[in-house]
């Protein structure tokens, strides 16, 4: 297996983030009965499904780098975003907090 760089890792999930339905995640979002989501929110929950369909690990470290965005923020909208029902945080001594998308968005998402 070939391996790549970070840049070149970044930029697959910055290209499965474009691959995502934006349609199908607005209508995913308001059959779950999701009131609120800033937009900066909406970017950080297709992060991490992006980077959920791709396999890697959903850490506040790995959705800043791929938003370019500070780590605090990015904390924050995940838990805001844990708080909506939308991941799950799976904390664990060894790996630290990891997030999981919620089973229902996955199967509405179809991911």
């Amino acid at each position: 297996m070939e391996s790549i760089t970070q840049e070149q890792a970044l930029q697959l999930v910055r290209d499965t983030i474009r691959q995502l339905d934006d349609v199908r995640l607005h209508f995913t979002l308001r059959k779950l009965r999701v009131k609120w989501l800033y937009k900066g929110q909406v970017d950080t929950l297709k992060a991490c499904l992006a980077l959920y369909k791709l396999g890697i690990p959903i850490t506040c470290p790995a959705v800043a780098a791929v938003l370019q965005q500070n780590p605090a923020i990015v904390l924050s909208e995940l838990h805001t975003l844990g708080d909506k029902h939308l991941l799950v945080l799976k904390r664990g001594a060894v790996s630290g907090q990891r997030w999981l998308p919620h089973q229902l968005l996955l199967e509405e998402m179809q991911l």
